[in-house]
């Protein structure tokens, strides 16, 4: 059963912070391809409908299983990429199944 990764990322509105986020796009996003992952939608000005949005943007990727974004999450790629997005920005990640 394939699984989504929702991603609410508000990237630190410090220009340089914006600059630095790159590194993340370019070595964590780019990886996924290797791993199963696929960009289904992506978002930097969603709207709200109801409540609070939980960032500014939105991206939504799915994975084939758990095992393919545990081995993407996990990759020397991805963790080298990933301090580029905890520094500069704040993130929230969702799993979920997608059992439709």
């Amino acid at each position: 059963m394939s699984v989504l990764l929702i991603a609410a990322v508000t990237i630190h509105q410090d220009p340089d912070a914006q600059k630095r986020y790159e590194g993340y796009v370019r070595g964590g996003i780019v990886s996924l391809e290797k791993y199963g992952g696929e960009v289904l939608a992506s978002d930097e000005a969603p709207e709200g409908i109801e409540g609070a949005l939980p960032g500014k943007k939105i991206v939504v990727i799915r994975f084939r299983d758990r095992d393919h974004l545990q081995q993407w999450y996990n990759s020397p790629e991805y963790q080298e990429a990933l301090p580029h997005r905890l520094e500069n920005g704040d993130t929230a990640f969702v799993l979920m199944a997608n059992e439709l």
